[in-house]
């Protein structure tokens, strides 16, 4: 009787890890000029500004904070060809936080046949990995996995300013089902 307890919360350990590890098959919309959610949370933010080195001109960016209770598996926003993979140095900052859009993470640049898409995939205060499932020059199909965070962490998408945003702060959206911008044709 007195192991019950360990038992009890070795179970709830396991279940808890198995939970956090979950990645529920999505359906993408087939809209051709949709652009999809790279990842589940909640947006924090959506504005215009200038584009990051790999982008010119100006971008549209939208950050999505992914709470320990999101699915962390990240997906393809757009079908198209891996033109940029890049590791970045930084903090562990909360990902809720603005300052955490410099923490340690991972850069993936799509280039698709109507314009460029970056995605940054930070990690939290608690994740400290973010893992890629793509390679240089990879052609990937809209809604694809493209990687994996845990814990708590933000993606953050940057996309041509000619794109119809579709999504608000405070929204919640799911990787590769909701619609985030339009491309315009």
């Amino acid at each position: 009787m007195r192991g019950w307890p360990v038992v009890v919360a070795l179970a709830g350990v396991v279940g808890a890890w198995l939970w956090l590890q979950r990645d529920p098959a999505r359906q993408p919309p087939g809209d051709p000029d949709a652009i999809l959610a790279p990842a589940d949370g909640r947006v924090l933010l959506v504005e215009q500004g200038p584009a990051p080195a790999w982008l010119s001109g100006r971008a549209w960016r939208v950050a999505i904070y992914l709470s320990l209770l999101d699915v962390h598996v990240q997906r393809a926003p757009a079908a198209g060809r891996v033109g940029l993979t890049e590791r970045r140095a930084g903090g562990y900052r909360p990902a809720y936080q603005p300052q955490a859009a410099t923490n340690a993470g991972h850069a993936l640049g799509i280039e698709t046949p109507r314009g460029r898409v970056l995605v940054i995939r930070s990690a939290g205060l608690i994740a400290r990995r973010v893992m890629s499932a793509v390679k240089l020059n990879e052609n990937l199909a809209a809604g694809q996995r493209i990687g994996r965070i845990l814990l708590g962490s933000r993606t953050e998408i940057f996309l041509p300013e000619t794109v119809q945003i579709c999504v608000e702060p405070g929204d919640t959206v799911r990787a590769g089902e909701t619609i985030l911008a339009r491309w315009l044709r």
